[in-house]
């Protein structure tokens, strides 16, 4: 894949995640630093390679690409929710899998002391063996504990229809945006960036024949908690096996470097794309990218559409080249 031309010598510069150790990328950049349009020229460029392209946008970053490409746009809102029990396999491992998912998701809402593991655990399994997952079922089996009442905002209260939907979802088009930019609050938006990766993650893992990128804006909100953290780093980790390549894009580096989670996502990723950095982070990223104290300089001085590469224990400073005609998909949002 076309990325831009090396800023030394004028040569071009290619990319190929599925041909390096592992298939990730990462795209790190302050505000206003051009991490959209390298994500949107990256997607498209991908795309025009017959890979699958989903991305996670919190922001509605995304829509007018997915549309002009002529991808699906699922957005999400109360009116536009998704059904958070859907399992497409009835394997008994899938099913507890998805169990797992579910409490990890159960957990935003829930206070820390009213969380009950076990208990939790084993009304799920009564509800996937009663063959009626639905959080009706669910409050029932948890009635008379405090968890019921935590729930309940979900099914009945505030949080209703966004994750109390028969909407399932599926992979079938070339390019997917899930649009969430009209969950207006974090408390909507970090658990529903969760639950759709670990869905996204549950049907790449049945059908890994086709190459697939997934892209993740704002992708530091995976890391704020810890058991979800855990389960980026994996996913990250296992995506090669699943012919899946892991686009992380930030602007709040910070949150990568203070994490250990985070870090192990920098170093699993092959290809790093460094955009504009704020001064403050610049001695924090020279411990985990291999670079002299003039470059490191110089990430704070970039220009928008330079970039410096990281790629096989090399790096090369890029300017980003848009083509003519990826004009009118890349500079709209």
């Amino acid at each position: 894949v076309f990325v831009g031309v090396n800023a030394y010598n004028n040569s071009l510069a290619f990319v190929n995640p599925f041909t390096s150790r592992n298939n990730n990328i990462n795209i790190f950049g302050v505000s206003g630093s051009g991490k959209s349009v390298t994500a949107k020229i990256l997607m498209n460029r991908l795309y025009m390679r017959g890979i699958q392209i989903i991305v996670i946008d919190p922001e509605g970053e995304y829509v007018n690409i997915a549309k002009a490409l002529g991808g699906e746009v699922i957005s999400f809102s109360r009116e536009n929710g998704i059904n958070p029990f859907y399992v497409s396999s009835l394997q008994e491992n899938d099913i507890l899998d998805h169990i797992s998912t579910l409490k990890t998701f159960f957990k935003f809402f829930i206070p820390t002391n009213h969380f009950d593991s076990a208990v939790l655990d084993e009304a799920l399994i009564k509800l996937y063996d009663q063959g009626s997952p639905t959080f009706e079922n669910l409050l029932e089996l948890l009635k008379d504990h405090p968890m019921q009442k935590d729930l309940s905002v979900l099914s009945t209260g505030s949080l209703r229809g966004v994750f109390n939907s028969t909407r399932k979802l599926e992979l079938t088009n070339d390019i997917i945006v899930l649009d969430l930019h009209d969950l207006k609050k974090d408390e909507k938006r970090d658990p529903a960036m969760y639950l759709l990766t670990s869905l996204i993650w549950n049907l790449v893992n049945k059908k890994n024949n086709k190459q697939r990128m997934l892209f993740i804006d704002e992708a530091h909100k995976l890391l704020v908690d810890p058991e979800v953290a855990v389960f980026y780093r994996e996913l990250v980790k296992q995506a090669r096996k699943r012919n899946v390549g892991v686009v992380s894009i930030t602007q709040d580096v910070e949150d990568f470097l203070d994490s250990e989670y985070g870090k192990a996502i920098i170093t699993n990723s092959e290809t790093k794309i460094l955009l504009k950095q704020s001064y403050a982070t610049l001695g924090d990223i020279g411990t985990i990218y291999p670079m002299t104290d003039e470059e490191k300089q110089q990430l704070g001085h970039l220009a928008i559409g330079e970039v410096v590469l990281f790629r096989e224990n090399e790096h090369v400073r890029i300017n980003i080249l848009v083509l003519p005609f990826e004009q009118p998909l890349v500079f709209t949002s």
